[in-house]
C-alpha cells in the first residue's frame, strides 16, 4: 500500500479508538505505537498497518528470490533488466518503476531490522 493509504488507515483506527468525529477531536491519552504493542507489554494489541505492510512487501521480496519460474518474476526481470537467476533485486528502484516495485525494493533495502532480515 502507498504510505499515504497506510497513514490514513492508522488515523481512522486511532480516531475510532479515541471516539473522534468529523467535528470534534478528543484527547489521545496514549501514543499509537503503545496501543499497537502486545498485551504483555502494556498495549492493546491493535494491529499496526505499517508493520503489516512491511511484512507483505517482505513476502514479495522472498517470493522473488524463491519463485524461479513465475511469470511475474520474468516480467519484473525483463522490465527492470534484472538477472533472473540472481537473488539480488537491486539496491535502488529504476526511475520508472511502479510504486509497488518501489515499495518492495525500499522495504528490502531499508537499514532497519526488517530490511536487514530480508
Amino acid at each position: 500500500m502507498p504510505v499515504s493509504v497506510v497513514n490514513k488507515l492508522n488515523s481512522i483506527m486511532a480516531g475510532f479508538l479515541w471516539g473522534d468525529s468529523a467535528d470534534q477531536r478528543k484527547t489521545h491519552w496514549a501514543n499509537w505505537n503503545l496501543i499497537c504493542q502486545p498485551l504483555e507489554s502494556g498495549g492493546l494489541n491493535v494491529r499496526n498497518i505499517v508493520v503489516h505492510n512491511r511484512a507483505m512487501l517482505g513476502k514479495w521480496a522472498w517470493k522473488f528470490a524463491n519463485d524461479r519460474d513465475g511469470l511475474w518474476k520474468k516480467v519484473i526481470c525483463s522490465k527492470y533488466d534484472i538477472n533472473p537467476s540472481s537473488l539480488d533485486i537491486g539496491d535502488k528502484p529504476h526511475r520508472l518503476a511502479s510504486w509497488q516495485w518501489r515499495g518492495v525494493l525500499n522495504s528490502a533495502g531499508a537499514a532497519d531490522g526488517v530490511g536487514e532480515i530480508l
